[in-house]
């Protein structure tokens, strides 16, 4: 598959019993499958965290347009459902297959700090976490796929980011 952003190879890359599809070549994104999705509610909090591993290699180009094309499908538009200038974070979903592509940004202040092995990641998990939630909040309650895009990207992120107050997984 290649990358919606930049166009680089993904790459297996299984973490905590889910096998996401990473750039890990180029700018530091990731897909994950609809069949990987319905695994992340029986996944711990947190467990996923080693995603916030993957950077982007200096000098790639990132495509920050809204239209990335699905790695899955190759034809189908990816269907933005979040993006943050703030936090550097674009969730795009396939409405075809139903996969999610996630990338953290070159500015992404969460990935950043967690580079540096401080714990005021978990912090800016607590500030994303209500932007997060109040973006979907806005999505049509009244649709049901809507709706279950709306769970499948919180649990996702619940699966990237422990709840704040618990400890890390180890």
């Amino acid at each position: 598959m290649k990358c919606p952003s930049c166009s680089s190879q993904l790459d297996l890359f299984p973490v905590a019993g889910i096998d996401v599809q990473a750039c890990r070549e180029g700018c530091g994104g990731f897909w994950v499958g609809r069949l990987e999705i319905k695994k992340l509610p029986k996944s711990r909090a947190g467990s996923g965290r080693e995603l916030l591993t993957l950077g982007g290699v200096s000098g790639v180009r990132i495509f920050r347009d809204v239209e990335h094309i699905c790695p899955q499908c190759e034809t189908t538009l990816l269907y933005r459902h979040f993006f943050s200038k703030r936090h550097g974070l674009e969730v795009d979903q396939c409405s075809k297959c139903g996969g999610l592509w996630v990338d953290f940004g070159e500015g992404n202040i969460i990935k950043r700090r967690s580079d540096s092995g401080t714990e005021s990641s978990l912090e800016n998990w607590g500030q994303l976490e209500g932007v997060l939630k109040d973006k979907l909040d806005q999505m049509d309650p009244t649709n049901q796929d809507v709706q279950e895009s709306k769970e499948q990207i919180l649990r996702l992120f619940q699966f990237i980011f422990p709840p704040p107050g618990k400890p890390r997984p180890a």
